[in-house]
């Protein structure tokens, strides 16, 4: 049931014979203020949600608090705040960027030392398998309330073993079959090892107590141990989660298409990082692709940072350019 603030979320939807009317909860008298009615509707609120609470002030940054219609809790928040959070988080892309050879660096040693625990090996191939594949955390919730799958959620069934990699074959959030292929020898040995079948989980190790499964907080608390640079305090402030891989690759396909094309469009490079994400051209545009790409005075700077730009171990051609293009100026690169 869900329960809100009446002080915070005065304003009750109700629908009498398909018409909306908006409702002060405390005095039970329809909302008669016309511009406060036009914000209102202008949330777009689906009409299967209900209850639906709502906020006067469009300075709030939620607007509504709903149940949707499976029964889940639903909170829309004001534009003005998912434009802002939409900005905001590029701000910490360069750090990822720089720590990126770090994570990958000891993910590859966590799996190749023989004295690791099983379960942080298997941890560790999770983090090589979303970075190589861009993959969703995903969670075991999701896929059984509607059947998408992530990196976490992922099982037999839907890796096939190969001698030079791993073909994953499941479907993504919003429905999206994916298919993603997976050469990283470290990672491949690991699932090769694993071996699992069916319906058990990939990312799984056999405990006296039963099956210990990898969840989203596991990948979040291994960031947090591992990307980290002794070098550089200000890159241990930065909350780095398993969607700091997209954002990354999304990044770098579209730079990199840029440049090995010698130029490209905004729909071209959207494209591409929609073909390394399973997203839509739009959804990666807009949510995905660093700002810095679009910017048609930066071009020139795309181009000589590329051109000077190498691929080293754990790092491609398009990470080096896309950490240089995004350092911040007074900033020291780290160690890879």
């Amino acid at each position: 049931m869900l329960v809100v603030d009446p002080t915070r979320f005065p304003i009750r939807r109700q629908i009498k014979n398909k018409t909306v009317l908006y409702v002060w909860s405390e005095r039970g008298d329809v909302v008669a203020e016309q511009k406060l009615v036009a914000r209102l509707d202008a949330l777009a609120v689906p009409p299967a949600w209900n209850p639906v609470f709502f906020a006067v002030s469009g300075r709030c940054k939620v607007q509504a608090m709903a149940v949707d219609g499976s029964g889940k809790e639903q909170m829309i928040y004001a534009a003005w705040f998912r434009e802002k959070r939409e900005t905001d988080k590029f701000d910490g892309l360069w750090a990822f960027g720089a720590i990126l050879p770090v994570v990958r660096r000891s993910a590859v040693a966590a799996l190749r030392n023989p004295e690791t625990d099983a379960f942080e090996r298997s941890v560790a191939a999770c983090i090589l398998a979303i970075d190589e594949g861009a993959l969703r955390v995903g969670s075991r919730a999701n896929r059984q309330a509607n059947g998408t799958v992530g990196a976490v959620s992922l099982q037999g069934k839907h890796v096939d073993l190969a001698e030079t990699h791993a073909s994953l074959h499941f479907t993504a959030k919003g429905g999206k079959e994916r298919f993603v292929r997976l050469r990283q020898p470290d990672l491949l040995n690991h699932l090769k090892a694993r071996n699992a079948r069916g319906h058990e989980d990939v990312f799984a190790v056999s405990t006296p107590q039963g099956r210990r499964k990898v969840r989203p907080r596991h990948v979040s608390q291994w960031l947090a141990d591992h990307a980290l640079d002794p070098d550089d305090a200000s890159l241990r402030l930065n909350p780095f989660t398993a969607k700091s891989f997209r954002l990354w690759h999304a990044s770098a396909a579209a730079l990199n298409i840029e440049q090995q094309n010698g130029g490209a469009t905004i729909k071209a490079m959207s494209q591409a990082a929609a073909d390394r994400l399973g997203n839509t051209p739009t959804v990666a545009r807009n949510s995905y692709i660093h700002p810095a790409l679009f910017d048609s005075e930066l071009a020139a700077d795309r181009r000589s940072t590329w051109q000077v730009s190498r691929a080293a171990p754990f790092v491609s051609r398009a990470d080096a350019a896309l950490l240089a293009l995004l350092k911040p100026e007074k900033s020291r690169q780290p160690k890879g």
